[in-house]
């Protein structure tokens, strides 16, 4: 419909990536430094609506980076 009420959305794809990396640290500290990539090329796209009474077309997520490192002492 025109309000975008009901409807079939337009498919979408999305790039994800992660790179882990593990190593030990002196005799006894395992660590892991990982970078995740959420939705990398940044694509706005059309997610879902949370109901047909109130009409509401919701866009998928932003790019995102996350970074860090786990140790386990």
């Amino acid at each position: 419909s025109a309000d975008g009420a009901i409807g079939e959305l337009p498919s979408f794809t999305t790039v994800d990536a992660y790179v882990n990396y593990d190593f030990t640290i002196g005799n006894k500290t395992d660590a892991t430094v990982y970078l995740n990539g959420k939705n990398i090329t940044n694509k706005l796209y059309r997610a879902s609506r949370l109901n047909r009474a109130t009409s509401g077309i919701f866009a998928g997520g932003f790019r995102q980076v996350i970074f860090g490192i786990n140790l386990k002492i």
